[in-house]
């Protein structure tokens, strides 16, 4: 899972043997001032967007996403630095920590994702946000890092239903990385 329970929010069930996406989660919540860190920093969602698309306040948001995830047979929730959504969601949520932001620019699995987000590819035929969704960021993504600073730039903005697809990627690569052929 990924994104921000207070704005945006995205889920892909994968099928525990086979590997393959079962079904989606992407859904957006009213504007609110306590989002401001991830429109500035992370998916930079577009006010306007979010007044046309919401589906209601953050409690809805959560909500909804929780009444998708409870009939499914769920065997772990992973997210990359899960601690924020953990304790908004009330659920457990394990870490699956992607590479550093100068390091994953490299890895095979961020490429992928990026050229997904680049060419506007939908995801388990899911609408994704139109370019227009993650307009602004209230002022470019800070960093302590500059160098982090700089790829969180390069990459801009994007809809966090394909960070959930690079999450999926990178799980999906973890599985092989020790294989040999």
């Amino acid at each position: 899972m990924e994104g921000s329970p207070t704005q945006e929010l995205s889920a892909i069930e994968i099928d525990a043997k086979s590997k393959i996406i079962n079904d989606i989660f992407h859904e957006y919540g009213d504007y609110s001032p306590s989002d401001y860190f991830a429109r500035k920093h992370v998916h930079g969602l577009s006010e306007d967007f979010l007044t046309k698309h919401s589906i209601g306040p953050e409690s809805k948001l959560i909500q909804a996403f929780l009444t998708w995830v409870r009939p499914k047979r769920i065997k772990a929730i992973y997210a990359n630095n899960p601690g924020k959504e953990s304790t908004v969601l009330g659920i457990p949520i394990q870490n699956f920590s992607l590479h550093n932001w100068v390091d994953r620019q490299h890895q095979s699995y961020h490429q992928m994702s990026l050229k997904l987000k680049s060419n506007g590819y939908p995801i388990f035929q899911q609408f994704v946000c139109p370019k227009a969704a993650h307009n602004m960021y209230v002022c470019p993504p800070v960093h302590k890092n500059p160098e982090i600073a700089y790829v969180k730039q390069k990459h801009g903005y994007h809809c966090s239903l394909y960070d959930v697809m690079e999450l999926y990627l990178a799980f999906y690569d973890s599985l092989y990385e020790n294989v040999s052929l």
